[in-house]
């Protein structure tokens, strides 16, 4: 996990509001679980209690952060953030690919001391610089996209001076980080290739060889340079404080339900597969009435299956936890779609496990980036013929007889064709088709402790 992580809060990370989550002492804590209410109930003359099943309570994390140079502006900001009264994304660094919606739980305590500093800002008229995100310390590792004829020595673990033949640029190294203070010549971000070595106090000595930023597993960020106003103080803060953040829904979902192109250590633990395994699973196929389910969650997760009105609007939905175990099964006969108050029909229904309603649907909308519903105020309850709603159980299983999936047909067995639907643009003065769906869609999210 390293010294020093990060973390956002509606959208805004740590990092741009000067502030860096730290450890509480040499060790991170963490709760593994949400804490557990039992239900129970005392019975006179008997020993004990009758125990009746358990609920999982809100989470809680509480995360002691630091700070070294915070300015009056990030101080306000800071200020802003964290009084908000709304619930909002949060997602730690160390796991990008779940997110918890949280509130801050009480104000946030902070313990500082305030010194004066020359005041910096933005130089407009420079070229942008870069951030190292990450730093390795094994051999041809990026430093940097900077000019040719580069000599770079670090003699100090404050200042890291990248020579040129134009003249100086000043990095600051923060919390693990460089970050360019001033600039007396622009940064070129076109040639690469070029070798330095690195003398740094803290580390052993470390060769880089100056490469593209986009080879992978190399996290590159630009950043406004800024430079030094004459004469001119600003207020800094140096010290910690703490935030408690508080999830009332206990769980995180998920952010990702592929992998994106360019993921880090966290990927395999995840358990989310790359787009090419993806692409075979959550998708109906009107040959064979299937659809191939992955959940690498850490929990049962509740679903939603779209289908249009058809011919048949009788429905047999089978669940498969693998190829010999029937997980759930619901029976719904011949439904009839009600008009909307506007005169329209219902386009289509949703079976929502989550809340146990078959929903109306007045209008879906098929785009490429994906698919879009609105449901309307009708329901379709009465039209179940047997069975239940149930959950999709855990199961990370890709291939063979283990795999999960969803059987659908009508009540006569009949695999029911939905048809497809293709999101055609106009590119370079043609039609092109840039994504195609079945009509029958499944939503679910993968649910993290």
């Amino acid at each position: 996990m390293g010294d020093f992580t990060g973390f956002s809060f509606g959208g805004v990370h740590s990092s741009d509001l000067g502030i860096t989550r730290v450890s509480g002492g040499d060790r991170y804590e963490e709760k593994l679980h949400p804490e557990v209410s039992d239900r129970t109930a005392e019975v006179p003359g008997l020993d004990g209690v009758y125990y009746f099943g358990s609920e999982h309570k809100e989470k809680t994390f509480d995360i002691s952060i630091g700070f070294d140079s915070l300015t009056e502006e990030q101080f306000r900001k800071l200020r802003t953030i964290f009084s908000t009264k709304e619930v909002k994304e949060l997602i730690f660094d160390e796991r990008p690919y779940k997110k918890y919606m949280a509130k801050l739980e009480g104000p946030v305590e902070l313990s500082f001391i305030c010194f004066d500093e020359p005041k910096k800002e933005i130089d407009t008229e420079r070229t942008k610089g870069v951030r190292i995100v990450n730093r390795t310390t094994t051999t041809s590792s990026v430093i940097s996209d900077v000019s040719e004829g580069l000599d770079i020595t670090l003699s100090e673990a404050v200042y890291q001076q990248f020579f040129s033949g134009d003249g100086i640029n000043t990095f600051e190294y923060r919390n693990s980080v460089w970050y360019l203070v001033e600039e007396e010549a622009e940064v070129v971000l076109e040639n690469y290739g070029i070798e330095a070595t690195i003398t740094d106090p803290t580390v052993e000595n470390i060769s880089f060889k100056i490469i593209n930023s986009s080879t992978t597993g190399v996290e590159w960020e630009s950043i406004t340079p800024y430079k030094i106003i004459p004469d001119e103080k600003q207020c800094i803060y140096k010290g910690e404080g703490k935030l408690t953040f508080i999830c009332h829904y206990p769980y995180a979902k998920s952010v990702f339900k592929q992998l994106p192109e360019e993921s880090g250590e966290w990927a395999f633990s995840s358990g989310i597969l790359k787009a090419s395994e993806y692409s075979e699973f959550d998708k109906y196929d009107n040959e064979s009435g299937i659809i191939k389910i992955y959940n690498c969650g850490d929990l049962p997760a509740n679903f939603s299956l779209y289908c249009p009105f058809l011919v048949s609007h009788s429905m047999k939905l089978k669940y498969y936890i693998n190829e010999n175990e029937l997980g759930g099964q619901l029976n719904i006969g011949n439904m009839i779609a009600i008009d909307n108050e506007t005169g329209h029909n219902d386009v289509g229904f949703l079976i929502n496990s989550n809340n146990g309603l078959i929903q109306g649907v007045q209008s879906i909308e098929y785009t490429k980036d994906g698919v879009k519903y609105t449901t309307s105020k009708n329901f379709y309850n009465r039209y179940i013929k047997s069975g239940a709603f149930f959950k999709i159980e855990r199961n990370i299983n890709k291939t063979g007889a283990d795999v999960s999936y969803f059987e659908i047909t009508d009540m006569d067995d009949n695999i029911i064709d939905s048809g497809t639907e293709q999101v055609i643009e106009t590119i370079n003065g043609s039609d092109s088709v840039v994504a195609t769906y079945s009509k029958i869609q499944i939503f679910y999210d993968y649910l993290y402790y």
